[in-house]
């Protein structure tokens, strides 16, 4: 009898995490554009967790502000402080600034690298992750002290508002996590010569990713800034 072959099945398209440590290239089976697709939806499904966890603190921090009376004539009282009441450590200032001097030398990582301007590129990645840490450490200490000096609000009736704070603050640390890691692997596989005009696809999603905590940091930021 003729001996049949079963063909290998096709391998799975690469994981939005492995593209970004470096790990997506070279599979013969994966149509052209399908790690940027995947990192696309990746993104997209953070997006919807922050905006959710945003909506809800919006939503918690404006209707908390205002007492009601029950038809039964009990009085509840505000939930949540006065608008403008909250206030921003100036370290976060600088964070902001640190991160968006970031996005753009990693915008400029991926401009020279597909240029093949090697020497550029690997100075644009280290100058991005030289901003990158103490963006993040400044990050984690700014919101702590947040959190800090309204600890007050986390017990009555304005609870749910700092929960939901803590959520935010703990949502957004693990993006930068998420984001600083690879991007030291990153610069480590471009100071070894891993990337060129031809393959960068790692360089350019993680881009889109820095890009992406750029306008969570910003958004979140901004919404605490205005409402306060």
């Amino acid at each position: 009898m003729p001996h049949h072959t079963t063909p290998n099945p096709p391998a799975d398209a690469p994981s939005p995490f492995k593209t970004l440590m470096g790990r997506g290239g070279g599979n013969a089976h994966t149509p052209p554009g399908t790690q940027a697709l995947g990192m696309w939806l990746f993104l997209a499904a953070l997006g919807v967790l922050f905006v959710a966890g945003l909506l809800a603190y919006v939503l918690i921090r404006v209707m908390g502000t205002r007492g009601y009376t029950a038809p039964t004539g009990e009085v509840f009282p505000p939930t949540a402080p006065p608008l403008h009441t909250l206030q921003m450590p100036l370290v976060l200032w600088l964070s902001t600034a640190a991160i968006l001097l970031s996005s753009y030398t990693l915008h400029r990582a991926v401009e020279n690298i597909r240029h093949e301007r090697q020497d550029r590129f690997r100075q644009a990645l280290t100058a991005t992750f030289l901003l990158a840490a103490p963006f993040f450490l400044a990050q984690l200490f700014g919101l702590g002290i947040m959190l800090r000096d309204h600890s007050d609000l986390a017990v009555g009736g304005a609870s749910s508002l700092y929960r939901t704070i803590v959520f935010l603050v703990v949502v957004h640390a693990l993006h930068l996590v998420g984001g600083l890691v690879p991007l030291a692997v990153v610069t480590r596989r471009a100071h070894a010569g891993l990337y060129d005009h031809e393959y960068y696809t790692p360089v350019a999603n993680l881009a889109r990713y820095w890009h992406f905590l750029d306008a969570v940091w910003l958004t979140m930021f901004g919404t605490f800034l205005v409402l306060g």
